[in-house]
């Protein structure tokens, strides 16, 4: 697979499973992206949102000609997650003080990358990806 793949950063390995077989389901290989799942970008035990979080202007300083994301968990209060992430990016990024409806994507133009953020269950309320999953499957389904 090419080097200059954009990369995709999650907040754990079960983020990071998901996705991929997310993508394989609908036809997309998932090996297309670069899947991170911790600020290191490795395969320990040190993920979760806070190393997320601090690691965004990073990612997205370091990224220049590719594409970068970010998959959070919304967890109790969409609104506190999106300004955490505003205050990470806010120096490298112009974000809507308002959570984008359809998710946010633009340019980090500085550093010639393409930014996009998703809060997960569905960018507007609370929960995590656990959520987006439960509402995949019909309540008629065992």
């Amino acid at each position: 697979m090419p080097q200059d793949r954009p990369v995709l950063r999650v907040e754990g390995k079960d983020d990071k499973f998901v996705i991929e077989n997310l993508l394989s389901r609908h036809g997309i290989d998932h090996r297309l992206v670069d899947i991170k799942w911790s600020e290191q970008g490795g395969d320990d035990d040190h993920g979760g949102k806070d190393p997320l979080l601090e690691g965004m202007k990073l990612a997205v300083t370091t990224s220049t000609g590719k594409a970068v994301g970010f998959v959070l968990d919304a967890d109790g209060s969409p609104e506190t997650r999106w300004q955490g992430v505003r205050t990470r990016l806010d120096d490298v990024l112009a974000l809507p003080d308002e959570i984008p409806e359809g998710g946010f994507v633009g340019d980090a133009t500085a550093f010639e990358a393409r930014v996009g953020v998703w809060l997960m269950p569905d960018n507007r309320g609370s929960g995590a990806i656990e959520d987006f999953l439960q509402g995949l499957v019909d309540d008629e389904d065992a």
